[in-house]
């Protein structure tokens, strides 16, 4: 290994880290204000970009990795249409400043939830006490944003729900033994492929109140959600992980709730308040001991 080359692991955490902060951001402005995308137009520009430049490593899988068994198949399409979905419809209701803590603060909660109920895996007390402080930082959330225009608790529910099928699909990503790029061609051909006969009924009005949005807010939709969301931070991701390894990474990608809320401020005009501001702290040191990003959480 280089003297430079733990430089581009870290260069790759935080690019991954951008990316998933411009999505957050990115589908807000998509679907809040005028609401010219819905989720089901987002679930186009996502996966049918991705389906179409990973479509060389479905077929050499054949469509479905058959080494795989039925339940780890089905749990990886929980990352796909009804991710984007229930997050696409969260964000309609709950602001960025809400929404950057809770949907990817919350995935080790739910990870560890499963994991404790399918494979009776036990936690140290560093990571009962990350759980606890991630716990308690969704329930401030909820807790201070039960009112307000746009129906906030629906948007948290929503958000919470998303956050469980990302945290499904982690599981089964886990037990199916796939590489990255082989779940993320899965997934995007068959989330486009089960997802079509369900939206098709009012996807002509969806698509002509899409066709009404601004050519630049088409672009940062399509840059955000198919290129860089898709594709770019798979690659991006696992680089960091094997350079760096998933600790350090973790400590990089964990910074989003805060990234997240703080780009939500110019971009959207959502500023936090202080309630807000202290679950966010939490949830984040919360991630950070839950995945061993802290010294402490590794004891």
């Amino acid at each position: 290994m280089t003297p430079t080359r733990p430089v581009f692991g870290v260069l790759a955490g935080l690019v991954t880290l951008a990316i998933w902060t411009s999505w957050m951001v990115g589908t807000r402005v998509a679907v809040g204000g005028p609401g010219y995308f819905t989720p089901s137009v987002l679930i186009l520009i996502r996966f049918g970009f991705t389906a179409l430049l990973l479509l060389p490593v479905l077929w050499r899988m054949r469509l479905v990795p058959r080494a795989v068994g039925w339940p780890a198949r089905i749990g990886l399409l929980f990352s796909g249409a009804p991710y984007i979905f229930l997050v696409g419809a969260g964000l309609r209701h709950a602001p960025v400043a809400d929404v950057g803590p809770l949907l990817p603060g919350t995935v080790p909660l739910w990870v560890a939830g499963l994991s404790a109920l399918i494979f009776g895996e036990r936690f140290a007390p560093a990571r009962r006490l990350g759980l606890a402080l991630i716990a308690a930082g969704v329930v401030l959330i909820v807790a201070t944003g039960t009112g307000g225009a746009g129906n906030r608790l629906l948007g948290h529910a929503l958000v919470l729900a998303g956050a469980l099928s990302w945290a499904v699909y982690t599981i089964s990503l886990r037990a199916s033994g796939l590489s990255g790029i082989e779940a993320t061609a899965y997934v995007a051909f068959w989330s486009l492929v089960l997802a079509l006969p369900v939206m098709a009924p009012g996807l002509p009005d969806d698509l002509a109140r899409a066709a009404q949005a601004p050519l630049p807010l088409w672009i940062a939709q399509i840059l955000i959600q198919g290129v860089l969301a898709g594709f770019v931070a798979l690659l991006t991701f696992a680089m960091a992980v094997r350079i760096i390894g998933p600790s350090k990474t973790a400590a990089i990608t964990g910074l989003s709730p805060v990234t997240a809320m703080l780009v939500g401020i110019p971009v959207t005009g959502e500023v936090p308040g202080p309630f807000q501001i202290i679950a966010c702290i939490g949830i984040v040191v919360g991630v950070a001991l839950v995945t061993g990003a802290l010294p402490l959480g590794r004891k």
